[in-house]
């Protein structure tokens, strides 16, 4: 069996809402952060918000875990979602992340996305801008 990244589900862009640092694990603050983000699935416009919480390991590395939830701009869809990933700090103190996540609970408009597992990668920098794509496996 093979698995492959297929074509691209959502697309989206927004703001982080709040950080905070939760602990300091082994000398490693664990971060939580929320965003909002305005996006696109199948040409039909959504509103997201998301946390995730981020530890940097030694070497610049981060492990993060992610929860969050959909709804269609005209309310005709809901659809939760979650997952992990890992990321790297980069140049400008921006963050990057890939991982896997799972959509679940999807209804209406966003019901193509119930029980798909897809990868994504989700940016941010120090002024708070976000951008996360989403790809199905197949």
């Amino acid at each position: 069996m093979a698995i492959t990244v297929g074509g691209l589900l959502t697309e989206e862009q927004g703001r982080t809402i709040s950080r905070r640092v939760v602990s300091v694990e082994g000398g490693a603050i664990k971060v939580e952060v929320t965003f909002e983000a305005h996006g696109m699935y199948g040409g039909q416009p959504y509103t997201s918000i998301g946390t995730y919480w981020s530890i940097a390991r030694p070497g610049g590395g981060l492990y993060s875990e992610w929860m969050g939830g959909l709804k269609t701009d005209n309310g005709a869809g809901l659809a939760s979602w979650r997952g992990f990933g890992a990321g790297r700090l980069g140049t400008d103190d921006e963050r990057t992340y890939r991982g896997s996540v799972i959509t679940e609970n999807a209804t209406g408009e966003l019901a193509g996305l119930d029980g798909l597992l897809s990868v994504f990668e989700f940016s941010v920098d120090d002024s708070g801008a976000i951008e996360r794509r989403t790809w199905l496996l197949t």
